[in-house]
């Protein structure tokens, strides 16, 4: 059969007819549609297991994205010619890909400025709490404050070279955080540590007295060691501005260290897009105490709920809230809890696979808003923005009891990979 394709194209062309000439140009466009320049991708996922959130093509092997958009999906030889020399191409590895989670309630300042805080609890001994606060002093500007919880002396190894009943002296704190106070909650609370910078800016000194319960824990000579107990830790606390956004002393270079932080833990826990509530970011994005570039990510992540007329740089826009999520943000802990409320038999291990899609389809943006769905937060389709999370293992199929122990991959917002593990 070969050999009379051959010899029919070799008969053609001794005719030097019309024919001859409409098959060459033919062959021709078809070679050059292939392997001509044409429109290539900035980054390719090939070999995955992708779920575009879509009935009519459920899933895709490979999915070519240019600048903030989809181009094309499906198989990876379907998306081999997007592909060109500058083309970025992650390997999926069977690795699952969906619509990135839409965070329909949430307070990205404000978690940030939680996320600041220390946990110590896990230190081992003194000189590692000291390297935590310099790495944190490394990050913030003079005068914030630096806070922390859960430290415990008792279990410290090697334990305290000069304790003074019991508890550390603030020297080497003083040294790694000259120009921040620091104050350091004791697990349990019935303590807390400050270095120097923080005694300076209490008042605290070496003939003063607190008469209430609670002991300012002093040296042989006399000198405050930076550490209080009981209700003596208020007369450093109560210097911690306590209202947001004057919380740890604040300043807007703060304000961005802390919703840089927000925004860092939700892109890690699978949340592309939120619907911010926080009147506290309305106000300092329309008064220019923040402010984001045009090519801050952060532009198009954010969506403002506004209770006033509230405009930013990029007129972010208003939202309706339909679901709220307690707790530390996780794309997969809201999975978990969208599929409970669909059991009707509380047997959340009864669920179908139509409710897994569902709910899926209901967290990465298809039911949160109109606003939502013009901005192509619905599904992966060619033309849709390319925001998607690379998950570690199917959470669509694998028992339920596994799900959250699912781990964010990669996070994808507008094209460009902000996460990478």
């Amino acid at each position: 059969m070969e050999h009379q394709q051959i010899d029919f194209i070799l008969g053609v062309s001794k005719m030097k007819t019309p024919l001859f000439y409409l098959i060459c140009t033919y062959i021709s466009s078809v070679f050059l549609s292939s392997c001509g320049p044409g429109p290539k991708a900035d980054l390719v996922l090939s070999s995955g297991t992708i779920y575009t959130v879509n009935d009519s093509i459920p899933t895709v092997s490979a999915i070519a994205i240019a600048a903030d958009s989809i181009m094309a999906i499906g198989s990876a030889t379907d998306i081999a010619p997007y592909i060109g020399e500058e083309t970025t191409v992650i390997n999926l590895a069977g690795l699952v890909a969906v619509p990135g989670f839409v965070e329909t309630e949430g307070d990205l300042i404000g978690d940030g400025y939680r996320s600041l805080r220390l946990d110590l609890e896990a230190v081992e001994n003194f000189d590692a709490l000291i390297r935590r606060v310099r790495d944190r002093a490394a990050g913030l500007p003079p005068g914030a404050w630096i806070l922390g919880d859960g430290w415990n002396e008792e279990s410290w190894e090697p334990p305290l070279a000069d304790p003074v009943v019991g508890y550390p002296r603030h020297n080497d704190l003083s040294q790694a955080s000259p120009d921040n106070p620091v104050m350091l909650r004791q697990s349990g609370g019935r303590a807390s540590l400050t270095n120097a910078r923080g005694l300076s800016l209490s008042g605290i000194t070496g003939s003063t007295f607190y008469d209430g319960r609670g002991t300012i824990i002093k040296d042989r000579s006399g000198f405050p060691t930076g550490v209080f107990t009981d209700g003596a830790q208020q007369l450093v606390s109560k210097r911690i501005p306590r209202s947001i956004p004057d919380i740890e002393g604040s300043t807007p270079t703060v304000h961005t260290v802390a919703l840089r932080a927000g925004y860092e833990t939700r892109i890690r826990a699978g949340f592309t897009s939120i619907v911010d509530t926080s009147r506290v970011l309305s106000r300092m994005l329309s008064s220019g105490e923040v402010v984001l570039s045009e090519s801050d990510p952060l532009n198009s992540y954010l969506t403002l709920r506004s209770r006033a007329s509230i405009r930013t740089s990029k007129d972010l826009n208003v939202e309706t809230i339909v679901d709220s999520q307690p707790g530390p943000p996780s794309a997969m802990n809201s999975y978990v809890r969208r599929l409970a409320s669909t059991s009707l038999d509380n047997s959340i291990n009864e669920v179908s696979p139509n409710s897994r899609i569902r709910a899926l389809r209901e967290l990465t943006g298809h039911t949160v808003s109109p606003r939502m769905s013009e901005r192509g937060i619905t599904g992966l389709l060619p033309g849709k923005r390319a925001d998607i999370v690379v998950f570690s293992q199917n959470f669509l199929e694998i028992p339920l009891e596994h799900i959250e122990n699912t781990d964010v991959v990669y996070s994808i917002i507008g094209g460009q990979i902000v996460y990478r593990k």
